[in-house]
């Protein structure tokens, strides 16, 4: 029954798009916990993904995207110095935590002077195939 919910008529064991779809949605799943997993109750989330992931199901936290204008994605930035901009007033707006997800890992290489600020003034707190989180230095 779950193959014809997600997948119409066709039996998620022979439609190569189904498996796609269900390898997609898996993965973005998996991600989602690892992120969970990272980041504490109450934390405010800035997602660098390239509005790829689609909604994310997180209890406890606050997802915003990166870069947005009224909540809503606006794509990257122009250059690494607006990112930073953006990046601070969102810090100084309370968000807790960054975010960049496997679609968007791209960023760190084109944006090289937010990859510094990001490393100077955060902490790394996971780097793996999916995700480079970066969250407040203690004081």
């Amino acid at each position: 029954q779950l193959s014809a919910t997600i997948c119409s008529d066709v039996p998620a064991l022979v439609h190569p798009g189904c498996w796609l779809q269900l390898a997609w949605k898996n993965r973005v799943l998996e991600a989602a916990i690892e992120l969970m997993n990272v980041t504490p109750p109450g934390a405010r989330i800035l997602l660098v993904d390239n509005a790829e992931l689609g909604e994310l199901p997180f209890i406890g936290r606050t997802i915003e995207p990166f870069t947005e204008r009224g909540g809503i994605y606006n794509g990257p930035p122009v250059d690494s110095q607006a990112a930073i901009e953006e990046l601070e007033r969102k810090l100084k707006a309370g968000v807790t935590n960054i975010a960049f997800a496997w679609p968007a890992s791209w960023w760190l290489e084109h944006y090289r002077e937010l990859a510094e600020y990001l490393r100077m003034r955060m902490t790394t707190i996971l780097t793996n195939e999916r995700w480079i989180v970066f969250g407040q230095k203690e004081v």
